[in-house]
């Protein structure tokens, strides 16, 4: 085994062998705890049934089709024994949706969730060279088989061990290429920028199969060797359980969970004091929403990151800042984290001096190798070594970046370009707004307007009550010319907005 391969391997195993009796993960729905010597003995076990029995090799795809789950866990760890590719599938896709994957995948072996046993049955059909197993008793016989260590298997940094699919919100998910050296040099590049130790307790409640739990709470807080609580979903109730029980010392949310905590009657009393960070993700949260958690002296900051790009990529710089310096970049997602370089171009490619707006593009060791069986989109989102990532930034002249929106939701009125979340963000002030999005619809006179979709508290809450609302928080330019109200603003299991859906159901402009 080569030295860089020696160091892949460690990265694995290291922290397994090293501290076997301190706590891992905690099974919350279950009440179950395992340690680190408990990781290895199922990684072990695993890996012995993968290898002996499927007859699984390196580099061969290893699916799991589930909500959280210690198998995701464990196939992690066991990817130093197996060299498997481990591919996560978003259970909540249909049928259709999952068959497209695996055609283009091929999976040798997919851990499954019995629960939903119907849509695996379709998915089963011709695919005779693929091993299904379910999850619960059958998965608990090969835990307790072979246990015995597994030899390790030679990784190169480059080598693929994970297919990330994309988290986006419009068109069939994309099997992002993880390579060894992206998936550790994100875990420390995490554990750096938040200061990780095997002190920390995190809660992990968004879906394993996203980058964003696995990749910013899971592989970095277990790497650190600290304790990682999950649950299969999100519940508003049982949050406030794990904050009073498990005492998480960081959380990691998206605005949609923040503000449903931040409304519920439990928030007042519960008590915050273990916590001393906050990180959101997928969308910019309300500057009313983040007033909530700083009056409670929590760190409350933003982050920003990509499926592609690790997703460690820009995060405000928690527990350096004081709570006046975090109000003062409220709006941002942060700095540069370890192992990146950012910069910001026009439509020509050319950088763009600081505090003026153009796409983002990130460079750097935590990158993708690109889409599975897909080198089209692969240089289209990397052209010229940089992945281009689609969304508008600008860098103040700290260094900080704040990302103003979509190049692809942006919409122009007059010739000027608009951003939907600067309005979104001023209507979010609004108390009985509970949920918004804006899109932009045709104007006969000024090429395209701004719709407002709003979910309300209030059912007397009426478009022209908005329209003032904005009258003295936004230019005239950018207030949007048509409101609806909606029951609900679709979203994807991340809480990313399903902006195909609104613009196919109310994208006119009226």
């Amino acid at each position: 085994m080569t030295y860089q391969q020696a160091v892949v391997s460690s990265f694995f195993t290291s922290r397994l062998e090293r501290h076997p009796h301190a706590p891992a993960v905690y099974d919350f729905d279950r009440q179950e705890k395992y340690t680190y010597g408990d990781l290895a003995r199922r990684a072990n076990a695993l890996a012995n049934y993968l290898v002996k029995v499927c007859g699984v090799e390196k580099g061969d795809r290893v699916g799991i089709c589930s909500g959280n789950d210690m198998v995701y866990i464990d196939l992690f760890y066991a990817t130093a024994r197996t060299g498997a590719i481990t591919t996560a599938y978003n259970i909540l896709l249909t049928a259709g949706e999952l068959e497209g994957l695996l055609e283009n995948e091929a999976p040798r072996v997919i851990f499954y969730d019995p629960a939903h046993q119907e849509k695996i049955d379709l998915l089963r059909r011709g695919r005779g060279e693929c091993r299904w197993i379910p999850l619960g008793p059958e998965y608990d016989v090969i835990l307790a088989a072979d246990t015995s260590p597994a030899p390790l298997v030679a990784i190169d940094p480059e080598d693929i061990i994970q297919l990330m699919h994309t988290g986006g919100t419009t068109g069939l998910p994309k099997g992002a290429m993880l390579s060894a050296r992206a998936v550790m040099l994100n875990a420390i590049g995490q554990q750096n920028t938040y200061s990780l130790t095997r002190s920390d307790v995190m809660f992990g409640y968004l879906p394993f199969f996203h980058t964003a739990t696995w990749h910013t709470i899971a592989m970095p807080l277990l790497y650190a060797g600290g304790e990682l609580v999950f649950a299969r979903k999100f519940h508003v109730e049982q949050t406030f359980d794990v904050i009073e029980q498990a005492r998480p010392t960081m959380i990691w949310g998206v605005p949609t969970v923040y503000r449903r905590l931040a409304d519920h009657p439990r928030f007042a009393q519960a008590d915050f004091s273990s916590i001393t960070r906050c990180r959101c993700g997928a969308a910019p949260p309300s500057i009313e929403l983040m007033e909530k958690y700083w009056e409670k002296g929590i760190q409350f900051c933003n982050g920003y990151g990509m499926t592609e790009s690790g997703p460690g990529n820009l995060s405000i710089p928690a527990g350096e800042l004081t709570l006046e310096q975090l109000r003062a970049k409220r709006t941002s997602c942060g700095k540069v984290m370890p192992y990146n370089e950012a910069r910001i171009v026009d439509d020509q490619g050319q950088p763009v001096p600081v505090g003026q707006e153009g796409e983002l593009l990130l460079r750097g060791g935590v990158l993708f190798s690109g889409y599975w069986n897909d080198p089209e989109e692969t240089r289209r989102a990397m052209a010229d070594g940089w992945l281009h990532t689609g969304d508008i930034a600008r860098m103040d002249e700290d260094g900080f970046f704040y990302v103003v929106g979509r190049k692809k939701n942006m919409f122009i009125t007059n010739g000027e370009n608009i951003f939907p979340s600067e309005i979104e963000g001023a209507l979010f002030c609004h108390p009985a707004v509970e949920d918004v999005c804006v899109i932009g619809v045709p104007d006969p006179d000024r090429g395209e307007v701004g719709k407002a979709l709003v979910v309300s508290r209030d059912p007397q809450l009426t478009a022209e009550a908005l329209a003032r609302f904005l009258t003295d928080r936004l230019p005239s330019i950018k207030r949007p010319k048509y409101y609806a109200f909606v029951p609900k603003i679709p979203k994807n299991s991340l809480g990313k907005i399903r902006l195909d859906r609104l613009k196919e159901t109310y994208g006119r402009p009226e």
